[in-house]
């Protein structure tokens, strides 16, 4: 979910967007506080024309979830109000405490990430997904979070224009959850900014097989298949996107010539 041209931010099946928790995802930050949307990577003047990432990072939903006491357990909650107040830095600073008083918390450091990635310090965010992913292992019950982990490492390093690491983190995710059409699609977008056109097209082909109402993956699709020469297929997603979004099909229709 991607910026420019308006896209919308579908959200992933078993990973809700923005909430941080179950309490904080009824509380809504203030507009003044809220964060601003993420800018694209611009890797040429054809990439370009694509439309956007999903860029929202996610919270695990139905993944395992280990509890935290005493200290631990209080600035646990601290951050998660703060994060809900769209206080990124005071939520950043009470969930690394939270990492210090229960270091093998592989969820800790996941909103210990998400946080960091809020308050743009990406640097920061990558280490703290990174030992989220270290601690859930392979183990099943962290599926989940290990996917929702790598989605959100994906965008980080698209933020930093990290094309290699951008592609292997949304790759993982749709190994880890190959039903989910917003991690093909990321991954398409992803090649897209690193060039590789001929991948980005496989990826949003199957964005819009999983889902076929997919606007901007059709859109995104019906470039990438442009750049690799093949028009006729262009223009048969164009004819598929005149249905779903005419602003779109118009954008490209004036890229078919």
């Amino acid at each position: 979910m991607f910026r420019s041209l308006n896209a919308r931010r579908p959200a992933l099946v078993l990973l809700a967007a923005l909430a941080f928790g179950a309490a904080a995802a009824a509380q809504q930050p203030p507009k003044q506080q809220q964060r601003p949307p993420k800018k694209k990577l611009q890797a040429s003047s054809n990439f370009s024309e694509y439309a956007g990432r999903d860029a929202s990072n996610r919270l695990i939903a139905g993944g395992a979830t280990r509890s935290a006491s005493g200290e631990a357990a209080n600035q646990s909650k601290l951050g998660e109000e703060a994060y809900a107040a769209g206080k990124y830095e005071e939520a950043a600073a009470a969930l690394a405490r939270v990492t210090e008083l229960d270091p093998k918390n592989a969820e800790a450091f996941y909103k210990l990430g998400q946080a960091h990635e809020a308050a743009r310090h990406n640097k920061q965010a990558v280490a703290a997904y990174r030992k989220a992913l270290e601690l859930a292992g392979d183990a099943e019950a962290f599926k989940v979070l290990r996917a929702s982990a790598s989605y959100n490492l994906g965008n980080v390093y698209a933020d930093e224009k990290q094309h290699d690491e951008s592609i292997a983190a949304f790759k993982r995710v749709t190994e880890l959850l190959p039903a989910e059409s917003v991690a093909h699609y990321n991954l398409g977008w992803a090649y897209a900014a690193a060039g590789h056109t001929r991948d980005a097209v496989a990826s949003f082909k199957e964005a819009v097989r999983l889902k076929p109402d997919y606007a901007e993956a059709h859109y995104n699709l019906g470039l990438a298949l442009l750049a690799a020469g093949d028009k006729p297929a262009a223009r048969a997603e164009l004819k598929t996107l005149e249905a779903l979004n005419p602003q779109l099909a118009a954008k490209l229709k004036s890229r078919i010539k």
